[in-house]
Parts: structure tokens; C-alpha cells; sequence
């Protein structure tokens, strides 16, 4: 075997290892990191957007978060959903709010 698939066999057997050995605080649970899931529950979507379980609880209630609800007290979210909601709200920059302006400046000018 070459030099550099040897160590590279050696480096994926240690990568796997090291995944095995993680722990849910780590994102991992059952050996899959929540980040590879699609389906969160809902521990797992309070440590991925960093929201206490109270408020996330309180959000799903109102209804201002994307959530599933299959069964009486059970709560799953989709990832690449919590995702976008997380994303929504965004701020503009001063440097976009300027170039924004200087074209509506251009436009009136040119008008």
C-alpha cells in the first residue's frame, strides 16, 4: 500500500473512533450529529439554535416556529426549516443601505 492511502486508512479509522466517543453535548446522539439530521427533536433543535427549551416551547405554542407534532406531546422540527426561520429578519448594512440609496439617486437624476 502507498504512504498516503496507509495514512489516510489510518486517519478514517480515527475520525470514526473519535465520532463514536461523542456525546450529545458535542451534537451527537445515537451517533448521528444533529447537524447530519434532518428530522430534529426537540432537545436537539434547543442546542441547534441555541434557544432555551421555555422559549422555543413558547414559540412552538404561538405557532411562530415551523414544527411537526405527530403525536400528543412529541416535537420534531426540520432542520434546513429551523434554518430559514433562524434567517429570516435580516439586517441591512449601512454599506448596502448606501449603494441602495446612491442607485434610487441615480435613477431620480437620470429620470
Amino acid at each position: 500500500m502507498f504512504p498516503f492511502l496507509q495514512f489516510f486508512e489510518i486517519i478514517s479509522r480515527y475520525h470514526i473512533e473519535c465520532m463514536k466517543k461523542q456525546t450529545f453535548n458535542d451534537g451527537v446522539e445515537g451517533g448521528v450529529p444533529y447537524w447530519a439530521k434532518k428530522v430534529l427533536t426537540f432537545e436537539e433543535a434547543c442546542e441547534y439554535t441555541g434557544l432555551s427549551k421555555s422559549y422555543l416551547y413558547k414559540l412552538t405554542a404561538k405557532r411562530e416556529v415551523p414544527h411537526f407534532k405527530p403525536r400528543a406531546k412529541m416535537l420534531y422540527f426540520n432542520r434546513d426549516e429551523l434554518e430559514v426561520w433562524m434567517q429570516r429578519g435580516r439586517v441591512t448594512t449601512n454599506e448596502e443601505m448606501e449603494l441602495t440609496a446612491n442607485a434610487s439617486v441615480r435613477r431620480t437624476v437620470q429620470g
